[in-house]
């Protein structure tokens, strides 16, 4: 049961990547920080970097199904697989803000 509830979190969170990787700005839905909101280009690269890592935080939770690495033991490490996923972006858009205002 825990091989097939990892799986499908790993399916899960590779679709909602690719979703990401698509949005547009909008105060709903997305990694929204303000250096996002304030930019529409932060917002596309940053969405753009936050797809590709959430999915493959996605599929390295998919491949541990698979190989049957879901115990006690693999959990933390794929908890900070998806952590390390949703941090990378917000970083990521604050850098890209900093060096836009410092263009200004």
């Amino acid at each position: 049961m825990a091989t097939l509830i990892v799986g499908g979190i790993g399916l899960f969170f590779m679709i909602l990547g690719n979703q990401l990787s698509k949005s547009r700005q909008m105060y709903m839905i997305g990694i929204r920080t303000p250096w996002t909101l304030a930019d529409p280009n932060i917002w596309i690269a940053t969405h753009r970097l936050g797809g590709k890592l959430t999915m493959i935080a996605g599929l390295v939770w998919l491949v541990a199904a698979i190989a049957g690495w879901v115990g006690a033991a693999a959990a933390p490490i794929l908890i900070l697989v998806m952590i390390a996923a949703g941090l990378v972006p917000v970083v990521y858009s604050y850098l890209l803000w900093r060096k836009v205002v410092r263009r200004g």
